[in-house]
């Protein structure tokens, strides 16, 4: 026994495994108060982030409102001005109407008689009330005059919607870069780093430069918030001021969007622009396509008869038919395109040291085509001189 009793030192004897554990469930408690506290802060902060986010949402609402309200009594101020004129016009003709009549009746009863002179006084005074009356004026003032309102607000509805997008979007991705660096509590969940394009010597891009045409900007299609300059060379987007360019049909009227005046069809042809730290769509179009209103007939990329890449903040995506492709590249200060009618390739490229493919199209580009730009706020693009 007295040997068994040598088994267990005095140190080991002091060990308590009941203190222990009370030690961890306290440090365990105390964590769990501190995980209810932040839980409680979140849900606190939430609930006022919530309530500031609807009143601010209110806010835009209302001033949406009352640019509606103000429009919709410019335009019934407008109508009840027009119908006023209208209607008093037709009370005097209707008034007129009544004399014209009585008069036909007057004349009628003197044609029986055999009193020349008096006929003829009386004609005279006929002369003087029966005048032809007056056409109604044409409402082409009116429908112009409100043509103008009907412009600026569709305009000014593309506006709201593109700063509306490019302001959440912006501010969105940087809330979530932040949080994702603050985030340590459990693992990433930001999305695969991207892809980055397949990369040739600068050898392919001199073999590109064969097919380099000469191209510049059609006055007669820019939209009125963008100018021109370096020779119709380069387009900015001067938003809010505009352009006082004559009207004309081939002219946007809302898409922030211009044309080159060269078309390209049946060969190889090959050119690059600069693109600033701004946003854009660049790409080709058939000539076809429409000119007035923002529906996708008249947008790069929304319709089967254009294609493009848009720049928009750190995304890069690829635009035919409405069918977006999400391209996982970075940004590029230069960009090439190289249509390739005979082969049926739209490629993009990446230039800088090398150059990168970006993305490509294949499609039958069978009819003469046009380089075209969608130019967005404070961004202006430029045609490169590579000749």
């Amino acid at each position: 026994m007295s040997g068994a009793q040598t088994l267990f030192t005095s140190e080991e004897t002091d060990y308590c495994p009941k203190l222990e554990l009370q030690e961890h469930l306290q440090i365990t408690a105390d964590a769990i108060g501190k995980w209810k506290q932040n839980i409680d802060c979140i849900q606190e902060s939430a609930q006022r982030l919530k309530e500031n986010t609807m009143n601010k949402f209110t806010e835009l609402l209302r001033a949406v409102e009352k640019a509606q309200t103000e429009a919709m009594e410019f335009i019934e101020r407008e109508q009840l001005a027009e119908l006023s004129h209208a209607e008093a016009a037709k009370k005097e003709l209707e008034q007129k109407w009544t004399e014209l009549r009585h008069e036909k009746v007057r004349l009628e009863a003197l044609s029986k008689t055999n009193d020349s002179m008096y006929i003829s006084q009386e004609y005279l005074t006929f002369n003087e009330i029966g005048e032809n009356p007056t056409s109604p004026p044409s409402t082409i003032s009116l429908e112009t005059k409100l043509g103008k309102v009907e412009r600026a607000i569709s305009r000014l509805s593309i506006l709201i919607k593109e700063h509306f997008r490019s302001a959440w979007m912006k501010n969105l991705e940087n809330t979530v870069s932040t949080g994702d660096e603050e985030r340590c509590m459990k693992p990433s969940l930001s999305a695969a780093p991207q892809e980055q394009p397949v990369l040739s010597d600068t050898r392919y891009r001199e073999e590109l430069l064969q097919y380099c045409c000469q191209i510049t900007l059609d006055p007669s299609t820019i939209q009125r918030q963008l100018s021109l300059s370096d020779g119709n060379r380069r387009v900015t987007n001067i938003y809010p001021k505009s352009e006082d360019y004559e009207q004309c049909p081939e002219r946007f009227d809302l898409c922030t969007q211009v044309l080159c005046r060269e078309s390209l069809q049946a060969g190889r042809f090959y050119w690059e622009v600069e693109l600033n730290d701004g946003d854009a769509m660049i790409g080709i179009t058939h000539k076809r396509i429409r000119r007035k209103g923002s529906e996708n007939c008249c947008i790069l990329g929304r319709n089967d008869f254009s294609w493009c890449i848009e720049f928009w903040y750190n995304n890069v995506s690829a635009w035919h038919n409405s069918q977006e492709t999400r391209l996982q590249v970075g940004r590029f200060e230069r960009i090439g395109l190289c249509l390739n009618c005979p082969d049926g390739t739209l490629s993009f490229y990446g230039v800088s040291d090398q150059i990168a493919l970006i993305h490509q199209f294949q499609a039958a580009f069978t009819e003469p085509m046009h380089p075209a730009f969608w130019i967005y706020c404070d961004t202006a693009l430029s045609i490169c001189q590579l000749a």
